[in-house]
């Protein structure tokens, strides 16, 4: 039969297995296996049961963690919340839906359980937080509520304009004060000193706005009633809002109001002021149009005038004196017409054209034309005629514009030269030779309006330098030559048909006119030569460059010396980049000279081949030989030979042969307008503009636009330099308007700002040119 393994032992060993009554399932005696079957079987429960605890607190460790994060989101979701009566409530209801969301994952009835107690702990804290929370900020909204209020109460008590108002509007807020301390929102001590502050805020708001709205009530209403032994001002109650003003403000209310009412006596006493002048401008605008359309027509014919239209212009109430000096002045020319000795001007023309053109504040000067007027009618005894009346009168209304003013700056200096020459002074002169420039205004006057219209500028009209100069009239007006003693005594005695000219006679020899001729020739020659070599024309050198002085040497080499016709007044070195040499005449080196019409071809193909300087070593040599040639020219024209003429001229043509090209003279006035405009501060320097203006005289600087040259820039002004002072207007005009007024003529322009458009066309009327943004030139009319 079949055995049990050794292993396992005999079957007495083993156990038998036997029925047990007491249990369901058979139990079977299994010896040791059997026990050690039922043990493996009680530890797997074992390790069941606290597999699925383990996973109970996990579960739990989990629903506690999210129940935290979700409370927090909720109590994030409360803060702004504002329904502050029902918050705990519905913070209770939404924590409590969390806690049994979040307690779902728990399988285990008692980790579930324990887990929901102690977070129904954490919700009751979170609860009375909301609660407190609640509370408080109940509370604060309720004193910001009632503040609120009491600022709306002042700003209501204080636009409205019944005083009967007041009451309802402050007893509304009371009663809000009284039911915001009921609620809790304010203590009793916060109630009061609500009250308290706004009715301060009232009363001091009321004061303040009646000092800037009604500065006169102020003062009336909030005057002191005495001042006390201290000299402090003391005020009796009145019983109403003023006895609630603190006595310090009260003071300082009342010093407020006295300032603004002193302040709008004033801006009332101005505007009156302002109103008059205003009105007086107006009245003699008025005035001064229907004179105007008078004085034309009787300037051109008195005749043609309605006399009875005249008396029939109504002239405002002040300007009656113009009236009846119009009459006066049209009765004289009406009178005077066709009678030849009262023609042109009037003989009182140059008087009054200088108390016209006096200096501002000048006790005779002639600001209203009724002026003009009374000297064309019997009170002035036909001192001018309407003709001298109409002129005049653009010099009176040369004030209008910029460009009016430089035009008639520079008329007014040309008509004093002219008056000069023709006369012999710029005073009146004898009638003889007042005659003679009333006839000077008859060709000039016209002259310059024909000019004028028909396109020329001021500047081309009234420079010397120009081609269309009206200064050429003056000549045949000036008077003629006194004869000299003998020539008169010949004249008187002799027969002959020209005994009139006032020529002396020529009493030398045919040899010394000769050599007078040749002299003269070789001078002309070798000045031609010097000054083609040096790349100037020499007729503009000498017309538009200041003569410095004399050719010189020394040890060192050429020198020049100052004499009784430059402008030097010490011994400088001879600069070839700066200087001009002439004969035995040094010029400065100014760039109109240097564009000859008969070198500009030549000049233009040299100098794009780009002309290096003049070197020292050679032109030594050149000068010596150009001072060597101009002596020997005045040598020739003494003995009057011709060959030694010849050598003398050849002499003076061997200048250095290597020209250069001097440092632009407008690069050294920009130069030196930015050094007097760094003079200013910083600020200044930014917004300020300084011109420098190179003429045939000083060099003229000017600033602009809001302000002229500080003292600090004119104390660094250098000898040949002058300023300019024309408030308000811009740099350049400045300067400009002060070389017309002075009769001086613009060569170079240079200022530290671009040019603006305004002055490029003022520059452009006065015959000048823009080089670039900063630099202009004024070229000789001739070139």
């Amino acid at each position: 039969m079949p055995k049990l393994p050794e292993a396992l032992g005999t079957p007495q060993d083993v156990g038998a297995v036997a029925p047990d009554p007491s249990r369901i399932i058979p139990h079977y005696e299994a010896g040791q296996v059997g026990a050690a079957m039922q043990g493996f079987a009680r530890d797997l429960g074992a390790s069941a049961n606290q597999v699925q605890d383990v996973q109970d607190r996990l579960s739990r460790a989990a629903a506690e963690q999210d129940f935290i994060s979700k409370k927090l989101d909720i109590d994030q979701q409360f803060a702004g919340d504002t329904d502050y009566a029902t918050a705990p409530q519905r913070y209770r209801q939404a924590l409590l839906q969390t806690l049994n969301d979040t307690s779902q994952g728990i399988l285990g009835p008692v980790q579930r359980a324990d887990f929901q107690q102690q977070m129904s702990r954490f919700t009751e804290v979170g609860v009375d937080s909301i609660l407190r929370q609640s509370v408080a900020k109940a509370r604060d909204a309720g004193r910001a509520n009632v503040t609120q209020a009491a600022g709306a109460t002042v700003s209501d008590a204080l636009r409205t304009p019944d005083e009967a108002n007041l009451n309802p509007i402050f007893n509304a807020l009371n009663d809000r004060i009284q039911a915001s301390m009921e609620a809790g929102y304010l203590s009793p001590e916060e109630a009061v000193a609500l009250r308290k502050s706004t009715a301060q805020s009232y009363v001091s708001q009321r004061g303040w706005r009646l000092a800037d709205a009604d500065p006169q009530q102020a003062v009336d209403t909030l005057r002191p009633s005495a001042l006390g032994d201290d000299g402090q001002p003391s005020f009796a109650k009145v019983g109403d809002w003023r006895d609630l003003i603190d006595p310090g403000e009260r003071t300082s209310i009342l010093g407020r109001a006295q300032q603004n009412l002193e302040a709008e006596q004033r801006a009332a006493d101005i505007e009156a002021l302002r109103q008059q002048r205003q009105q007086q401008k107006a009245e003699a605008d008025a005035g001064n149009a229907i004179a105007s359309r008078y004085v034309d027509q009787l300037a051109v014919d008195p005749t043609s005038v309605d006399v009875g239209a005249l008396a029939r212009e109504r002239f405002p109430d002040s300007q009656q004196d113009t009236r009846q000096a119009l009459l006066g002045a049209a009765q004289t020319a009406i009178a005077q017409a066709g009678d030849k000795t009262a023609a042109g001007y009037g003989l009182g023309f140059w008087q009054a054209f200088n108390r016209v053109t006096a200096a501002d504040g000048a006790p005779n000067k002639i600001t209203d034309p009724a002026e003009l007027l009374k000297l064309a009618g019997p009170e002035g005894g036909g001192a001018l005629t309407m003709q001298g009346v109409h002129q005049l009168q653009r010099f009176l209304d040369a004030n209008k514009t910029v460009e009016d003013r430089a035009q008639s700056a520079m008329e007014q200096n040309f008509l004093r030269q002219a008056h000069a020459a023709i006369t012999g002074t710029e005073a009146p002169a004898d009638p003889a030779s007042e005659a003679r420039f009333q006839n000077f205004l008859g060709a000039y006057f016209p002259a310059l309006q024909d000019s004028l219209a028909s396109g020329k500028s001021a500047m081309q009209l009234l420079s010397a330098a120009s081609s269309d100069y009206l200064g050429k009239l003056i000549p045949a007006f000036a008077p003629p030559p006194t004869p000299r003693p003998d020539t008169a005594a010949a004249a008187a005695t002799s027969d002959r048909r020209d005994k009139d000219i006032e020529t002396p006679p020529d009493n030398r020899s045919f040899w010394e006119r000769l050599g007078d001729r040749w002299g003269a020739a070789a001078r002309s020659w070798n000045e031609d030569r010097q000054a083609q070599l040096q790349n100037v024309d020499p007729v503009l050198t000498r017309q538009l460059a200041p003569r410095l002085g004399s050719l010189g040497e020394d040890d060192a080499g050429v020198i020049i010396v100052p004499d009784s016709r430059g402008i030097l007044d010490k011994t400088i070195r001879f600069d070839p980049t700066k200087h001009v040499i002439l004969g035995n005449d040094i010029y400065e080196r100014v760039p109109e000279a240097e564009e000859s019409p008969r070198l500009s071809g030549a000049r233009a193909f040299l100098g794009g081949l780009g002309p290096g300087p003049l070197a020292a070593s050679t032109l030594a040599g050149g000068i010596e030989a150009a001072g060597a040639g101009a002596r020997a020219a005045e040598v020739a024209g003494a003995e009057a030979q011709g060959t030694r003429a010849a050598e003398a001229a050849s002499a003076g043509a061997r200048v250095a042969e290597t020209a250069g090209a001097a440092p632009t003279e407008i690069e050294v006035l920009s130069q030196r307008a930015q050094q007097i405009h760094n003079i200013l501060d910083p600020i200044p320097r930014k917004l300020r503009t300084t011109a420098a203006l190179s003429t045939d005289g000083p060099t003229i600087v000017g600033g602009g636009a809001v302000k002229d040259l500080e003292s600090a820039q004119e104390a660094a002004l250098q000898p040949g330099e002058i300023s300019a002072k024309l408030p308000g207007a811009r740099a350049e005009v400045t300067v400009l308007t002060e070389a017309l007024k002075s009769g001086l003529r613009p060569r170079l322009l240079a200022t530290t700002r671009d040019i603006c458009p305004d002055c490029r066309r003022y520059i452009e009327s006065l015959g000048g040119r823009l080089t670039s943004e900063t630099t202009a030139i004024f070229p000789s009319p001739e070139k």
